[in-house]
């Protein structure tokens, strides 16, 4: 897991991967926060876009 820092609250990334019946690959984050409770899955690939994902969603 990784451990992200934004405005103060500190978050961890989790990644994961799901295949789909199809045979498809998904790569995504979990979003948990510090205590380990889930707040939110992504179905993104870069850990980058993740955290501007994050800060739209929760700090807008």
């Amino acid at each position: 897991m990784n451990k992200i820092e934004l405005f103060g609250d500190t978050y961890l990334l989790r990644k994961t991967f799901d295949i789909i019946d199809t045979g498809i690959s998904v790569y995504g984050y979990d979003v948990l926060d510090n205590n380990g409770d889930f707040l939110k899955h992504y179905d993104i690939e870069d850990k980058n876009a993740v955290i501007s994902s994050i800060k739209y969603d929760i700090y807008r």
